[in-house]
């Protein structure tokens, strides 16, 4: 045994003095790359293991691998020290044990950084990525579980005036243990739960404040502490109890009561602090008491015998809410001193529901998912994301939000920078939910999601881009239905269908959807949300799944989620303008430092108008292009047009889906001579438009909507040539100024083919309702 632990050592040491001369030596320069890639990045060798795949775009005639953590100690994978490998990919296992065998001991928890050295006559490469083991977390699911561990009330008077019952329940038969601790040191066990095999159900205990030895403890916090354990696992939870004494009586102030007692929520409401008064009193004075924090309550002189009630809404002498933990009201009169404890609790943020609604998805595809979740309580919210334990970026920076109410938060996978982020399954969406009142009092949820590569797939027509709009759909305050979108890059049977529930494996589905034949491209499918029998669906969580069949039976599909029940509003909120009719932006969070600004009375106004709406992320995104589609929605709107009906057709336009959501409007739009399409049969609703083709669209329904026609002077863009078909708008962009012209010196530019934005179409439809020729 000791000869081979010896050349185990000779090997490291060997190792070690080959690292050092490849990192210090200069190198060939190879003319191939080498990467590694780790999936599952993050595990936990009690029951995980990760595969290590190493890619080289040229063959290799020297290749190892090895692991290191910390510095001073090497993990050697034998299986891939000094070994060939042709260009591609080669991938082993690593258990995270001791000499990557099966039954080895686990290695400790921490981040390990796999090293790739790869040679061949042309030089060497060098690659690396960090793994994270979990070692100490060890998930059973068979182990047994304690769960809703309350005390109840979360603090009482000792001395044999209160107690407090402890309750909890435990998922599967095991031996349990109930102790009272302070510290380390155990106060209170319990006759019957000291390691005695108990059933799964609930429990409840009283604890009358006394000790193992049947005497009263000091006043205090302590920890309540349950553990439950079988032969498959162990699991411990624990509560804070706040133990008071009182002096409730003096021979000045009797009958001193508080309502509420024990616990206290200032937030919900005030305290009623109740005593008589025995004789008259020439001082008197009603203290919170905390340490060594104290608040005045009540400063009051000459006071009669009398029953009397003073309340406190919980502040200090600034307003604001004082910090939660045990506080005693203190009464002195005349000298004389009583006091009662309350412990001021706020209430704890439950993140009741939290999903993605794709657990995968590929920026560089412009795919992207989004968060939906739910609180049970008002609270400030704040979500962040995260590559393992690195916070690359905040989505949402502590924004009120209201209970029982569903929000959305979009990620596209891009960074702060604007840069698409790595791939890896080891993102996740973190979500603190704080209390309003109390930022110490919060509650942290995690959503993992994946990004990675779409890769198409041979043979097979790739569903991408597949998202339910919107992703929070509430049927009482919209008519306009759903729409899922989605891309196939070849010609394939589609089938598209609803699921109640987080999966599509139930029998419950409304089919949009049956195989249809579709040609390569991105489709829009309307829905209006009701079910086969024309119902509406409960409010809930669904999941729609999309698949497509290629003449060859090979299939690929996607799944995604989405919600029906009460939303935030925020998404389309209804603003109001001032008195001096300008509108505010700030319901948009892209916007909160906009407010003044006539693009933010222009997109106040249109949201008001419902001309437009902004995102899931409640964002309004001013400078993102537009499209010929969107411009026809808004531009229509605008003017309040009467819109025609789809009438099931293409309108003669051969990329247009007769079930798209856009149908309406550009059936509208034809009708009334605004769409002409182009010369290959085309309309191209999804293209990005120009200013100038989104100017005659404006101005064409001006004249048709409102008979007036926008005339303008003479126009003097330097930008311009006045031979082009546009020639005959832009006087009325001109005069108007229905686009902020660009200057330099005394030369003003139009830039005519520069692509649209949605804060521009905002302002200039804004504008013509100023000229009055939007009503």
């Amino acid at each position: 045994m000791f000869k081979k632990f010896a050349s185990l050592l000779a090997l490291v040491a060997v190792l070690a003095t080959i690292t050092i001369t490849n990192v210090s030596a200069a190198p060939l320069a190879p003319t191939f790359r080498v990467s590694v890639f780790a999936n599952p990045s993050s595990f936990n060798p009690a029951n995980e293991n990760t595969t290590i795949s190493v890619t080289s775009t040229g063959d290799i005639d020297d290749l190892y691998a090895y692991v290191l953590y910390p510095s001073n100690q090497l993990y050697i994978f034998p299986s891939t020290n000094h070994v060939t490998m042709t260009a591609g990919t080669k991938s082993f296992v690593w258990t995270g044990r001791s000499l990557n065998e099966a039954n080895g001991a686990a290695l400790p928890s921490g981040n390990y950084i796999v090293k790739v050295y790869a040679k061949n006559a042309s030089g060497t490469g060098v690659a690396q990525t960090v793994i994270t083991l979990n070692s100490s977390v060890i998930d059973n699911p068979t182990a047994p579980s304690i769960t809703n561990l309350r005390a109840n009330p979360a603090s009482f008077l000792g001395n044999g005036s209160g107690s407090t019952t402890l309750s909890f329940g435990v998922s599967d038969d095991a031996n349990l243990t109930v102790a009272i601790k302070k510290g380390a040191t155990t106060v209170r066990t319990f006759a019957g739960y000291t390691s005695d095999l108990h059933a799964d159900g609930t429990y409840s205990i009283v604890w009358d404040g006394k000790d193992t030895y049947g005497s009263y403890v000091a006043a205090d916090t302590y920890v309540a502490e349950v553990t439950a354990k079988n032969a498959d696992g162990s699991d411990t939870e624990t509560t804070t109890v706040t133990v008071g004494q009182a002096s409730v009586s003096s021979d000045i102030v009797t009958n001193f009561e508080l309502d509420p007692s024990g616990t206290w929520d200032p937030s919900d409401d005030t305290l009623q602090i109740e005593f008589d008064l025995e004789e008259e009193v020439d001082d008197l004075t009603i203290e919170a008491v905390k340490g060594n924090t104290t608040v005045e309550i009540l400063s009051d002189e000459n006071l009669d015998n009398d029953n009397y009630e003073e309340e406190w809404d919980g502040t200090d002498e600034d307003g604001d809410y004082v910090a939660g933990g045990l506080w005693n009201i203190v009464i002195t009169a005349d000298g004389d001193t009583v006091s009662l404890p309350i412990t001021i609790a706020y209430e704890q943020p439950g993140i009741t529901s939290a999903f993605v609604t794709k657990e995968s998805f590929d920026p560089t595809k412009d795919e992207y998912t989004t968060l939906v979740y739910k609180v049970d309580t008002a609270s400030d919210v704040t979500v962040e994301v995260y590559q393992g334990t690195h916070r690359e970026l905040t989505l949402v920076d502590e924004e009120s939000v209201n209970k029982n109410k569903w929000y959305a938060v979009k990620f596209d996978g891009t960074d702060e920078d604007g840069d698409e982020v790595d791939e890896g399954d080891d993102w996740s969406f973190k979500i603190t939910a704080t209390n309003s009142t109390d930022d110490d009092v919060e509650t942290v949820e995690s959503v993992e999601f994946s990004v990675e590569e779409d890769d198409v797939s041979n043979g097979k027509s790739n569903v991408t881009n597949d998202a339910m709009e919107p992703v929070i759909f509430d049927d009482e305050d919209s008519s306009d239905g759903l729409e899922l979108a989605y891309c196939i890059d070849e010609d394939a049977d589609v089938f598209a269908a609803i699921y109640k529930g987080t999966s599509a494996g139930s029998n419950s589905k409304i089919d949009l959807l049956d195989y249809v034949a579709q040609d390569a491209g991105c489709h829009t499918i309307s829905w209006n949300g009701k079910d086969e029998d024309n119902k509406k669906l409960d409010d809930g969580i669904y999941t729609y799944k999309l698949i497509s069949k290629t003449d060859n039976s090979k299939k690929d599909n996607e799944v995604g989620k989405f919600v029906v029940g009460k939303t935030t509003g925020k998404t389309t909120p209804n603003p109001t303008p001032d008195d001096d009719g300008d509108y505010s932006c700030s319901m948009y969070s892209d916007m909160y430092n906009a407010d003044g600004t006539e693009l933010c009375d222009a997109i106040g106004w249109a949201t008001a108008r419902g001309i437009f709406h902004g995102y899931p992320n409640n964002t309004f995104q001013p400078y993102k292009d537009i499209s010929r589609a969107e411009v026809l929605k808004v531009v229509l709107e605008g003017f309040e047009a009467a819109l025609l009906p789809a009438n099931g057709t293409n309108l003669g336009f051969k990329d247009l889906n007769p079930a798209g959501w856009y149908m309406t409007y550009l059936r509208t739009a034809q009708f009334h001579n605004m769409l002409e399409g182009y010369e290959d049969g085309t309309a191209r609703p999804e293209n990005n438009i120009t200013r100038v083709q989104a100017l005659k669209f404006v101005l064409e329904a001006s004249q048709s909507f409102t008979g007036q026609l926008v005339k303008g002077g003479t126009a003097s863009y330097v930008d311009v040539d006045y031979t082009k078909w546009y020639a005959q708008y832009v006087g009325a962009a001109y005069t108007y100024q229905l686009f902020d012209a660009n200057y330099t010196g005394s030369q003003v530019y139009l830039h005519p083919d520069q692509l649209a934005k949605r804060g521009e179409i905002a302002l200039m439809l804004y504008r013509l309702n100023k000229e009055g020729f939007i009503k």
